[in-house]
């Protein structure tokens, strides 16, 4: 069972002979998505920030996948994917970026993104879910493949009370 579209995300790589590197500061869903992800029979590394993940993109340690926060301290997302599209092995390594923010079309087509992540709570209220519905109809026209995993949904497998 894929409750949550994760077969989909790596089918680039479906031998799962690698790692997801999970780079997000908000440790109860950085927990929450590795429970996730290693439900399905995959390893996961965790970085919450952007200077822990290069450093283990530098140990050469294989990496499947790479899920992206924007949104990080010490080295934000976007910095990250800067220096990791410098290096050609790096950039190799599909990306997807999980974001609350509103990324318009052009952001979308520079971050060179597999996937874009972005769904509301439902406390977040009807505003921003239509603003996030806007934002991912625009994507669809910039990006091989979107994803969306509502929040809701995380918190219904992982339950409220996940470290």
């Amino acid at each position: 069972m894929d409750p949550i579209g994760v077969t989909a995300a790596a089918s680039s790589n479906p031998s799962k002979s690698g790692a997801f590197l999970l780079i997000e500061d908000d440790e109860p869903l950085r927990a929450s998505l590795a429970v996730l992800l290693e439900a399905q029979g995959f390893r996961v590394l965790e970085a919450g920030d952007g200077l822990d993940a290069m450093a283990h993109l530098a140990a050469d340690a294989p990496i499947a996948m790479i899920v992206l926060d924007l949104q990080l301290p010490r080295l934000t997302g976007w910095e990250f994917r800067e220096r990791q599209l410098a290096n050609p092995t790096w950039a190799a390594i599909p990306t997807i970026v999980l974001t609350g923010a509103s990324l318009t079309a052009d952001e979308m087509k520079w971050l060179a993104a597999k996937t874009v992540l972005t769904k509301p709570f439902l406390f977040e209220g009807k505003k921003r879910m239509r603003q996030a519905e806007t934002g991912m109809k625009e994507l669809k026209n910039s990006v091989d493949t979107l994803i969306a995993i509502p929040n809701q949904r995380l918190l219904s497998i992982a339950g409220r009370n996940m470290p």
